[in-house]
């Protein structure tokens, strides 16, 4: 084995034990003192501001974000990924100054338990029992196979899938399970700063090998090459991504345009910051509201940092990995060509008897034998396929073939020629007033390609094969919703006509992955011992970080909400720390033994499945605890109402209108409960305002420096896209 080898794996086996221990160690027991739930599950209310806003960063931050945001930063909008981050720095502020005191000041342990104060009873019980389901379901499920998926590949692909699901969710309870949140939080301090360092040492390699390319490769034409030779660094970048270096995007950007930072994201963000246990967890273990709001802030500055250490990475990582112009085998292109669109192509090439002519087939079976029969078994029906754009550049001739078997498919249903036209040209206008949007935003010429309407066509196709086949079968609106959920118990209807993943040209969510790849272990420029190791424990401290977090708040709220309050009022104090720690290993078998199948490849991906889910409960809450707040004669009745008709809203609009992007069914789900409580509150109003009444003995004097520092970052989010808009 070769020394490189076994110094990083001496290093990110001992950076991952040593934060184990040091985690323990630092949530023993003092001699003399008991455990108790407030010790376990709020650190005794300790916690130092230095030390929350690490941990909350530690706690956000996992590998979906580095991938996730990375990819997204190679992709056209660019920059305007940094929404993400730099509006959750503002709303760590509203957060910090605007909910911290009322929380603090009820001395609550659960976000349910202010629900009760508030609302009644009703309220605690059902948000208690839909945060504990979607917690362990989704987030601590997605987690674990993140975590698995990322040692995985780390190990070259050797390890199976449901023994590194088992292993990382093992080793991330055992830290939770005997120090509780104490042992989270300092576990974060470590893992917190690894994940910061390791961003940057990617962005400075990133940095090296972006000014040590060939200008006229990265560039793309001569022309370009020709004009930033002579450039300082960063000036070639500016030139080279310029179409990229915008935070404000037309409404045609189908990831964060404008109309999101004015009020999508809002939602999402204050209800992720402000009203998920798992994060709030830390604040509401402060030792004054002074602590909480300065490691709230402290959170908030780190956060404006990530863009440059996440975002900027990603755009280089296109300009050097987007093909093998600079001799990287491993490339966006090679992984879309070789894994990404290995389950379409084997569908393809099994329903329609015809090879494509730049795909081979023997190899994929070679590197992914269970997926390459899994695809193989889904051409056993009706199926039809959909390319972006890039796939049509790289591959006309394959985009001809795959269009030409659509077609077939949908002339078996008596479609023709003659109404393909006549949806293209429907679809071809929608696109020609997207163009000029574009070119009024200066970016684009705002014609439509020939490559773009070869994908318009295939997709006139499929909308024909929804509208007059499936839709025949399946109904629409209400009827279509009633069979969906039919369908989820009992299986679909082989009949329909099943589209299946996208074929793409570039794998543009490999961005991170090839970094760390091509500029860490195996650089041009020679290894440095143990840096891959370092780099993988700092992406595996994330995972641990984020998941220990979401066991801890689990284990938190199913103790005092549901068993305390409704099951047991009589559970002692060392009753609930040990019901906590076997709830902590209960949740990990569940997480454990759902995350396998995520790995199924029809599985459209970690973070969209858990945006998708959180609409079902964040809107609705955003909208009650708002309420609860300032609507003071708002009574009982408006957090059990917002509550139970969320779900349905957002069941609703994902089945009506699909093509609605979540960030907006969650607006108009928060918007339709916001009119129904304002009804309620105008129609059955409480006779006198509602009072939080003081439940704690932490101080509650609010801190200047925090309010200052608070001031400058939102005047610094201000100017970043002012300057950069």
């Amino acid at each position: 084995m070769p020394t490189a080898v076994i110094v990083d794996a001496v290093v990110f086996f001992g950076f991952i034990f040593f934060v184990i221990f040091f985690g323990i160690w630092k949530a023993r027991k003092k001699k003399g003192s008991g455990e108790n739930s407030e010790s376990y599950f709020l650190a005794g209310r300790g916690l130092n501001w230095w030390l929350i806003g690490f941990s909350l960063i530690a706690a956000n931050i996992s590998t979906e974000q580095f991938v996730g945001m990375s990819g997204s930063a190679a992709r056209p909008e660019g920059l305007a990924i940094a929404g993400y981050e730099w509006l959750a720095a503002v709303t760590l502020v509203i957060v910090a100054f605007f909910f911290l005191p009322t929380f603090l000041r009820c001395g609550i342990y659960t976000i349910p338990e202010f629900l009760e104060r508030r609302y009644g009873q009703g309220a605690r019980l059902i948000m208690s029992l839909l945060m504990v389901i979607v917690l362990v379901c989704v987030n601590v499920t997605c987690v674990i196979f993140s975590g698995a998926k990322m040692l995985d590949i780390s190990l070259g692909n050797t390890m199976n899938i449901v023994i590194a699901c088992w292993l990382v969710g093992g080793v991330s309870a055992i830290y939770v399970m005997c120090g509780g949140l104490k042992a989270c939080a300092w576990a974060d301090l470590l893992q917190g700063t690894a994940l910061i360092l390791g961003g940057a040492i990617i962005l400075v390699l990133a940095l090296i090998a972006f000014d040590a390319a060939p200008p006229d490769l990265i560039a793309g034409d001569p022309a370009t090459g020709s004009q930033i030779s002579d450039m300082s660094l960063l000036e070639k970048f500016k030139t080279v991504n310029g179409d990229r270096l915008h935070t404000i995007r037309p409404v045609t950007c189908k990831a964060v345009p404008w109309t999101a930072l004015l009020i999508g994201l809002w939602i999402p963000n204050l209800y992720y910051w402000g009203l998920n246990q798992y994060i709030m967890q830390r604040t509401l273990g402060a030792k004054s509201l002074a602590h909480g709001q300065g490691g709230a802030v402290f959170a908030a500055a780190l956060k404006l940092l990530i863009p440059f250490i996440v975002i900027f990475p990603g755009m280089m990582a296109l300009n050097l990995f987007m093909d093998d112009r600079l001799g990287y085998e491993d490339n966006m292109q090679s992984e879309a060509k070789l894994k990404s669109n290995m389950y379409p192509v084997i569908s393809f090439e099994t329903a329609s008897g015809i090879d494509l002519p730049s795909f081979d087939s023997a190899q994929m079976k070679k590197d992914e034998p269970v997926n390459f029969e899994l695809a193989r078994k889904e051409a056993d029906r009706s199926i039809a396929f959909k390319f972006n754009d890039d796939f049509v550049s790289l591959y006309p001739e394959d985009a001809a073939l795959v269009s030409a078997f659509n077609e077939k498919v949908y002339g078996q249903f008596g479609g023709t020629k003659e109404k393909i036209d006549a949806q293209f040209e429907a679809l071809l206008e929608s696109a020609k007033k997207d163009a000029k949007i574009d070119k009024d935003w200066r970016l684009s010429d705002g014609t439509i390609g020939e490559t773009q309407q070869v994908r318009l066509r295939n997709q006139a196709i499929l909308d024909l094969i929804e509208s007059e086949h499936n839709e025949q079968l399946t109904g629409t609106g209400l009827v279509k919703m009633v069979h969906q959920i039919r369908a989820f118990f009992t299986g679909e209807n082989p009949e329909l006509v099943v589209v299946q993943k996208e074929l793409v040209g570039y794998d543009y969510d490999a961005a991170f992955p090839l970094l760390v790849n091509n500029l860490v272990r195996t650089s041009k420029n020679g290894v440095i011992p143990g840096l891959n190791g370092f780099i993988l424990a700092a992406m595996m401290g994330a995972v641990m970080s984020s998941l220990a977090s979401m066991l801890n708040a689990a284990a938190t709220i199913f103790s005092m909400d549901l068993v305390k309050r409704y099951l047991y009022r009589g559970i002692s104090e060392w009753g609930l720390v040990l019901l906590g720690r076997v709830l902590t290993i209960a949740f990990v078998i569940v997480g454990c033994s759902l995350a396998p199948f995520l790995a199924d490849p029809r599985f459209g991906g970690v973070f969209a499945f858990i945006q998708e889910f959180q609409g079902y409960i964040s809107p609705g809450i955003l909208a009650i605890f708002l309420f609860g707040l300032f609507a003071r004669k708002a009574p009982a009745v408006c957090g059990i109402v917002g509550l139970l008709l969320n779900p349905v809203i957002y069941g609703l609009l994902m089945f009506l209108r699909p093509d609605f992007a979540f960030l907006d069914r969650m607006a108009i789900t928060f918007g339709i409960i916001f009119v129904v409580l304002a009804t309620l509150r105008l129609l059955f109003p409480r006779k006198t305002p509602y009072e939080f009444e003081m439940n704690t003995t932490i101080e509650m004097k609010p801190s200047r420096i925090a309010q200052a520092a608070g001031i400058f970052i939102l005047l610094t989010v201000a100017g970043l896209y002012y300057f950069l808009r």
